[in-house]
């Protein structure tokens, strides 16, 4: 017998028990294992660890397969919790940045959104002020038209007694009165010296033209000024080969034509020269002036018409 032989011989004496020992301590160890596992059941979230297992206790194939899925729950729960962790941080860092883009937008939008209030309150304010200056601007277009038309009148009505003698030739050493004097006993006017108050050339509208300039006559009433009309139209009625003409008032060489007119204003002149020229395209046969008055007609057999202002040329159509 060698030594090994003798060392496993004394061992298996020294270990050996007696069976009602070995049964108790069985029995002992048996619940030592429930114990333990009643403990793992109690402590589900809590990992077990080689300490709370007895190395001699005998454990099921049930028992160790819910102490593995016990701890791989705590290990993944764990892991789980970790990932999160680091997710959120990974978030955070990549979110901070559109975090603040998003605060500078909302603080861009709350600055423009009072912006557009005030600039609303501007506009509604600028709104009022606008209908206010074009009620006001209603109101003076009115007036300046009220005043207007009151300008004119009175301006016709200061020329009420003068005649306007157009066409004349200009001649440095010219005697007006004397050339309007012959011109009143041609045409059998009862006009003569002591009713005539003022005699003058004046200004062209169009300096550029060749026209020479009318001449006004100034009577002493209007009666004298319609008198004086009325012979010259008579004239050129019963003289219509030869109506009046420069060398009627003594004026040498070529017959040049005089017309003899109311003396109107400026604005009355002008509205005149625009009645003739569309009476001229609609072919209206009749263009005359009574009393600063401007008056048209188509024909013998139709009415007349009073063209009192620009809008009343629409009339002649």
């Amino acid at each position: 017998m060698g030594l090994d032989d003798n060392y496993s011989s004394s061992r298996r004496a020294v270990s050996w028990i007696c069976q009602t020992c070995s049964n108790n301590k069985a029995k002992k160890n048996d619940n030592t294992v429930r114990s333990n596992l009643l403990t793992v059941a109690n402590k589900k979230s809590t990992p077990i660890t080689s300490t709370d297992l007895n190395p001699e206790s005998s454990l099921t194939r049930e028992d160790v397969s819910y102490i593995v899925q016990d701890i791989m729950q705590s290990q993944f729960d764990l892991m789980l919790t970790k990932m999160n962790d680091a997710m959120m941080n990974a978030l955070n860092i990549k979110l901070n940045p559109f975090r603040e883009e998003i605060r500078d937008l909302v603080n861009s939008m709350e600055y423009m959104n009072s912006r557009f209030e005030d600039i609303s309150k501007e506009h509604k304010y600028t709104q009022e002020q606008v209908a206010i200056l074009v009620k006001e601007n209603e109101h003076l277009k009115t007036t300046v038209s009220d005043l207007s038309n009151r300008i004119d009148h009175m301006e016709q009505h200061s020329r009420s007694k003068n005649i306007e003698i157009q066409c004349v030739p200009e001649n440095k050493n010219e005697n007006l009165l004397n050339m309007v004097l012959q011109l009143t006993g041609a045409i059998g006017s009862e006009v003569n010296e002591s009713h005539i108050l003022n005699c003058t050339r004046v200004a062209k509208m169009r300096r550029e033209g060749n026209r020479p300039r009318s001449i006004i006559v100034e009577l002493c009433t209007p009666r004298y000024r319609d008198e004086f009309l009325t012979c010259a139209l008579k004239y050129n009625k019963l003289n219509s080969g030869q109506k009046l003409n420069s060398t009627i008032i003594g004026i040498s060489g070529n017959p040049v034509p005089i017309y003899i007119c109311e003396h109107l204003s400026p604005t009355n002149k002008a509205l005149h020269a625009a009645a003739r020229m569309k009476a001229k395209q609609h072919k209206y046969k009749f263009v005359w002036v009574r009393n600063g008055r401007i008056f048209v007609r188509k024909n013998e057999k139709s009415q007349f018409l009073w063209i009192k202002n620009t809008c009343s040329l629409d009339k002649i159509i």
